[in-house]
């Protein structure tokens, strides 16, 4: 499953790297900070990841943080 993925995701850089060219590498940068910011992860919400489909690269999938229930059991 894992080889599935990568090769989804090489042609996902090639379909998407062929009319960008170069800027494909920051998008696949900034892809990965801004699910790191959605759900702490770096595949979770990347858009390149999750066209290769998550599960066949092994990547959990992770929830926005703004969805999750607070588990510290502090109350405001």
């Amino acid at each position: 499953m894992r080889r599935l993925h990568r090769v989804r995701r090489t042609l996902n850089y090639v379909n998407l790297s062929t009319p960008l060219g170069l800027p494909m590498l920051p998008l696949y940068v900034v892809a990965v900070v801004v699910s790191i910011l959605i759900c702490g992860h770096q595949a979770s919400w990347n858009v390149f990841e999750r066209l290769a489909d998550l599960e066949d690269g092994n990547y959990p999938y992770k929830s926005p943080w703004w969805h999750r229930k607070d588990t510290t059991g502090s109350a405001e």
